[in-house]
Protein backbone atom coordinates (compact mmCIF):
# COMPACT_ATOMS: atom_id res chain seq x y z
CA UNK A 1 0.00 0.00 0.00
CA UNK A 2 1.60 3.58 -0.92
CA UNK A 3 0.27 6.77 0.97
CA UNK A 4 1.13 9.91 0.22
CA UNK A 5 1.59 12.56 2.65
CA UNK A 6 0.98 15.18 0.75
CA UNK A 7 -1.71 14.90 -1.30
CA UNK A 8 -2.63 16.66 -4.76
CA UNK A 9 -6.42 17.68 -6.01
CA UNK A 10 -5.14 16.55 -9.22
CA UNK A 11 -2.24 15.21 -11.11
CA UNK A 12 -1.60 15.93 -14.80
CA UNK A 13 0.57 13.55 -16.92
CA UNK A 14 2.68 15.48 -19.71
CA UNK A 15 4.38 18.83 -20.20
CA UNK A 16 3.19 19.16 -23.98
CA UNK A 17 0.61 21.89 -24.35
CA UNK A 18 -2.37 20.52 -23.66
CA UNK A 19 -1.11 19.61 -20.39
CA UNK A 20 0.20 22.79 -19.72
CA UNK A 21 -3.33 24.26 -20.46
CA UNK A 22 -5.14 22.25 -18.11
CA UNK A 23 -2.72 22.92 -15.38
CA UNK A 24 -2.99 26.47 -15.63
CA UNK A 25 -7.14 26.41 -16.05
CA UNK A 26 -7.84 24.71 -13.35
CA UNK A 27 -5.27 26.80 -10.88
CA UNK A 28 -7.18 29.44 -12.47
CA UNK A 29 -10.57 27.82 -11.43
CA UNK A 30 -9.62 26.28 -7.69
CA UNK A 31 -6.22 29.01 -6.58
CA UNK A 32 -5.65 27.08 -4.01
CA UNK A 33 -5.29 23.70 -5.68
CA UNK A 34 -2.33 21.68 -5.47
CA UNK A 35 -1.81 19.97 -8.58
CA UNK A 36 1.53 17.95 -9.70
CA UNK A 37 2.72 18.19 -12.98
CA UNK A 38 4.15 15.07 -14.25
CA UNK A 39 6.39 14.47 -17.66
CA UNK A 40 8.82 11.37 -18.91
CA UNK A 41 11.07 13.48 -20.35
CA UNK A 42 14.22 16.05 -19.25
CA UNK A 43 12.22 18.69 -21.00
CA UNK A 44 8.64 19.85 -21.20
CA UNK A 45 6.62 20.56 -24.80
CA UNK A 46 5.15 17.11 -25.96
Amino acid sequence: MITCSNPFDVIIVGCGASGIGAAIKFQKCKPPARILLLEARNRIGG
